[in-house]
């Protein structure tokens, strides 16, 4: 195993290192030598949750009616084993701001809601409460009409990449989506020449889905026959209480040289880890089944081996949310608001600016960016796709060096301009001086 391992120039690593310390101390020294008090405001603002289109109004209300008239449900929901691993030895980390408590798998570590949170859950919930209802298609409808251009672009980079390991035999490309929401990654498949067809628990998005695709069903047992060559769950096993009898469900349906492709809420993440009960995503649901599993690269791929699936690559992508992170460190927790958000001020903002494109490339290799992207197959077909993985892992690391060789340039120019236009100030102050005091001398003789 050894040999494997990869080798580093640590004395080019600790000379890196150094400048990063040495350039931490002299921001440090400029920000404590400001006398302005501006500089140390700390502001406060609103902002909806994350990976949301909802509004802080509807969010709000959806709040006040879950907690008053949802939260007695849970007292009724049986308990359910860690997702990942079915150990029940576990114990709470932390109670969100909806009222779930969340518990850390003491065998694998994974974070999870111990309680079998379902659509059932919220059928009553949103049947016995019409104003909570409202709420939950008026959040759906938005979703459709504001997110299909965030959406579709997303879905079509997923899907460009997974075309380019899919086996020349699958030539169907027959596409299920497992929560496939209002329909857009299912638009992004027929788009990329794909055949697609859907499974959505919410009433309300398959009503909207089905405007614009024939096939989309509550269930995976209500699909018609046969076999797909690809299944996706974006972002949805997070949500499911039982989430190993979808994947395997979803076996029985993945054809021979098929893919499983998933994104779900990394539990490395740095803003989920840190801020815990303040992190924006780190729900159980109040008016759908919210994010109640989260998993690590480690912990889903037990999830997988458990259903005949081997994990052949993992990405990750988004960024830590600084704002919000800044926030749960400066210890502001806005009062109508569940979770610590700031606006921070105009010295951090340009801080964030200038260093988090090269904070987030090594969270990216850390493995701790926000979303986790995974990619797997039927384990008995992990030698057909060995040969095209391997070139894009190496491809990543490339992509990984030049973004940041660009940013380095891209640094260095900056820090030029900056020298260009400090060299010119001073000419033009020398010239100024030199022709005052040349006129001074002129008037005395």
């Amino acid at each position: 195993m050894q040999d494997n391992l990869p080798t580093y120039n640590l004395p080019a690593i600790y000379q890196a290192c150094s400048h990063i310390r040495s350039g931490l101390l002299r921001l440090l020294l400029e920000l404590v030598s400001q006398s302005n008090d501006a500089v140390r405001e700390k502001g406060e603002t609103a902002a909806a949750p994350a990976f949301s289109v909802i509004g802080v109004e509807d969010w709000k209300e959806a709040l006040a009616l879950w907690s008053s008239e949802g939260l007695p449900l849970l007292a009724d929901l049986p308990r359910r084993a860690c997702p990942a691993c079915s150990s029940s030895a576990a114990h709470t980390v932390f109670q969100s701001y909806d009222g779930y408590h969340f518990s850390e798998c003491e065998l694998c570590g994974t974070w999870y809601v111990p309680l079998a949170v379902d659509w059932a859950l919220f059928d009553r919930f949103l049947t016995a409460c019409p104003a909570a209802a409202a709420v939950a298609k008026r959040v759906a409808t938005k979703r459709l009409e504001e997110l299909e251009s965030q959406d579709l672009p997303r879905f079509e980079k997923y899907f460009r990449s997974i075309m380019d390991i899919l086996p020349p035999g699958c030539l169907q490309r027959r596409y299920l989506d497992i929560g496939c929401g209002v329909g857009h990654s299912l638009t992004a498949a027929k788009t990329a020449g794909m055949l697609p067809h859907g499974v959505e628990g919410d009433p309300d998005a398959v009503a909207l889905a089905r405007k614009n695709h024939e096939v989309v069903v509550f269930s995976v047992g209500d699909l018609p026959e046969g076999k797909y060559d690809l299944v996706s769950m974006w972002e949805t096993l997070e949500h499911l209480a039982d989430p190993l009898l979808m994947l395997q469900e979803v076996v029985l349906r993945l054809s021979p040289g098929g893919l499983v492709a998933v994104t779900v809420p990394n539990l490395d993440a740095i803003g989920l880890r840190v801020s815990r009960e303040k992190c924006s995503y780190a729900y159980g649901g109040f008016n759908s089944p919210g994010h109640i599993n989260f998993f690590n690269r480690r912990t889903i791929g037990k999830l997988f081996e458990q259903a005949g699936l081997t994990l052949i690559e993992v990405n990750y992508e988004y960024s830590t949310n600084a704002n919000e992170l800044f926030g749960y460190l400066g210890g502001l927790t806005v009062a109508e608001q569940p979770y610590a958000v700031a606006s921070p001020p105009p010295y951090f903002s340009a801080i964030i600016n200038a260093i988090w494109p090269a904070v987030t490339s090594l969270e990216m290799l850390a493995g701790t960016l926000p979303i986790m992207q995974c990619v797997a197959c039927h384990s008995e077909d992990v030698p057909l796709f060995s040969s095209r993985i391997n070139p894009r892992l190496t491809a990543q690391r490339e992509h990984v060096f030049e973004s940041a060789t660009q940013q380095l340039d891209q640094l260095q120019n900056d820090l030029q301009a900056e020298v260009n236009k400090r060299d010119l100030l001073i000419a033009e102050l020398h010239q100024q001086l030199g022709e005052s005091l040349l006129h001074k001398l002129k008037r005395l003789f």
